[in-house]
């Protein structure tokens, strides 16, 4: 029996934001999973909208009296932030009641509750829409690096900041992280494959190419969560989890499922995060958040080069430029400390 057989009701609705293509694309993937579920999606009650229209709200507006009119009670907002924010006040407007509100990006940012404040008796108008998110800050991972686990780096960042950090920010940060754990474990010699007893310059493979590898073949849990690339370089680490807003605090509602590494998981899974590392030949890596992000203060643009030169004693430098010092000092000193390490050894004795 299918989950979709246990309801009181079959019908799905979706507002689709085409103008996004990660919308459009999610909203597309969402909508198959839904039918192979034993939902019942109907055309006329696929939303379709571009915030790039004039009044595109009015969309909004219109689908949810539709769905009021029709008595679907099940939807999921394929949609970005001042969208998803604009279809839960329609949904609040029109008193849609409903037993399933899926609303992607909005209720995984602080602004959620800012826009649906909590009344005398601590309700809110936000609460209880589920929302698939690539990461949450209310997440508990394990981290071997210098940044440490995911309620150390919540914790240092909401003292330093008053907010709390978001999935972009932790993904940026995520990518030090993972260079960090590369140089450490090329230049330490702690990794089973590469011993800096025998690492020389002047050897086939260089430092560069031996950090290139350890990046393409990094498998380790960090405070984002378990980092795996796949030979497309996309990290298919872990999935996606999904997070509820109750009563003024954001939960995980759904258990992990149980496996080797345990992951959070939801009943439609939206693909694995799309944050991509692609090293060239000389491990120049460079990892960007976006400009959005970026103006708002809360990125890490995290830029790196790890170069080795010279015949011998290994001429080592590097250089990270980051928008976040309180995470990319830590990382550079780490780093650096690594690097060092490392140009010691190769000097003659």
């Amino acid at each position: 029996m299918t989950f979709a057989n246990r309801l009181p009701s079959r019908k799905f609705a979706f507002f689709r934001n085409t103008g996004n293509a990660f919308t459009d694309f999610t909203c597309g993937e969402s909508i198959a999973r839904a039918k192979s579920f034993g939902f019942v999606v109907e055309d006329s009650e696929i939303f379709e909208f571009t915030t790039a229209t004039a009044g595109w709200e009015n969309t909004l507006l219109a689908g949810v009296q539709a769905l009021k009119a029709s008595g679907t009670d099940m939807l999921m907002g394929c949609t970005w932030l001042d969208d998803g924010i604009a279809l839960q006040k329609a949904i609040v407007a029109e008193r849609l009641n409903l037993i399933a509100n899926i609303i992607l990006i909005a209720p995984t940012t602080g602004r959620w509750l800012v826009e649906f404040p909590r009344d005398e008796n601590g309700n809110s108008d936000g609460d209880y829409v589920l929302a698939p998110s690539q990461w949450h800050h209310t997440q508990n991972f394990t981290d071997y690096s210098s940044i440490g686990p995911t309620p150390a780096f919540w914790n240092e960042f909401k003292n330093a900041t008053g907010s709390d950090p978001d999935y972009l920010l932790a993904s940026c940060t995520t990518a030090g992280i993972i260079l960090e754990r590369a140089v450490s474990r090329v230049t330490w010699g702690n990794y089973t494959t590469l011993d800096n007893s025998s690492l020389q310059c002047s050897c086939d493979v260089d430092l560069d190419e031996k950090i290139r590898l350890m990046v393409r073949d990094f498998e380790e849990e960090t405070m984002y969560g378990r980092v795996r690339f796949d030979k497309f370089n996309q990290n298919v680490g872990h999935e996606a989890a999904v997070i509820q807003a109750q009563r003024g605090r954001i939960r995980l509602p759904c258990c992990p499922r149980i496996r080797q590494n345990p992951v959070s998981s939801s009943l439609f899974p939206h693909g694995k995060s799309d944050w991509r590392v692609r090293p060239t030949a000389r491990i120049r890596t460079s990892l960007r958040c976006s400009a959005e992000l970026l103006d708002q203060g809360l990125g890490l643009e995290f830029h790196a080069w790890v170069k080795v030169s010279g015949p011998s004693g290994c001429n080592i430098y590097h250089t990270i430029l980051s928008d976040t010092p309180l995470y990319s000092t830590r990382l550079y000193y780490s780093i650096q400390t690594s690097l060092l390490h490392y140009s010691k050894l190769q000097q003659p004795y």
